[in-house]
């Protein structure tokens, strides 16, 4: 799964402003050490990704990873 922050506004900068505030969000989500997330660039676009590598992984840890996610995003 990847995702990013959406720009707040379609203003000149809108995008160079989305990928700031992602690549901060990275880092607050990594700054737990719970999970650790990984970046890339789509389309010129700097993104974050969730990968699952382990086949063992249970429900709680995802759901745990999610949690974090979604509280750092806000």
């Amino acid at each position: 799964m990847i995702f990013r922050l959406r720009p707040a506004d379609s203003g000149q900068g809108a995008v160079a402003r989305a990928d700031e505030a992602s690549r901060l969000l990275l880092e607050r989500i990594n700054g737990h050490r719970r999970i650790v997330l990984s970046s890339t660039v789509v389309d010129g676009r700097y993104t974050l990704r969730v990968c699952v590598v382990s086949h063992r992984t249970h429900h709680d840890r995802i759901a745990e990873s999610l949690e974090i996610i979604t509280a750092e995003a806000r």
